[in-house]
């Protein structure tokens, strides 16, 4: 399978950017506000963009820097991010193994994430009290740590 390992122009990364606002519109309908934008303001491999959707109880918050795409689910004092749900709760149903992404990858990981999160994750982002305690205790819990053999 060939990948398009092109760099990514300043112009072509600010429409990206921009388009992740539109698929992140839907938290709007939910009642949720764009409180926050963020913009690139250069071409430097760590500038990125954040977008911060605020509701209540639950706020989301998507940011990219440093080529690390990263969507936090904030209530009350906590905040778990989106791949660990993914991980912990949904069975790894994105695919995703990590969240780095370069720029010419970016487009479609906001994409399938933004569809996955309306799809599926109405639970979090409403707040359901039993789900979020579950979230915080397996976000706080010591985490196995793996050996090589």
């Amino acid at each position: 399978m060939k990948t398009d390992d092109r760099p990514v122009p300043y112009d072509e990364f600010l429409g990206i950017c921009h388009a992740a606002k539109d698929r992140f519109a839907f938290l709007e309908t939910l009642g949720f506000r764009l409180t926050k934008e963020e913009w690139p303001t250069g071409d430097s491999f760590k500038d990125g963009f954040r977008l911060t959707y605020t509701g209540s109880p639950v706020s989301v918050v998507v940011e990219y820097y440093d080529m690390e795409l990263v969507i936090w689910f904030h209530r009350e004092r906590e905040r778990v991010p989106y791949l660990f749900v993914d991980q912990e709760l949904e069975a790894k149903r994105t695919g995703f193994a990590g969240c780095m992404f370069p720029r010419n990858k970016l487009a479609g990981a906001v994409n399938r994430m933004a569809e996955d999160i309306r799809l599926n994750y109405e639970h979090i982002i409403r707040g359901d009290k039993e789900v979020w305690t579950k979230l915080i205790a397996l976000w706080h819990a010591p985490r196995e740590k793996r050996r090589l053999p």
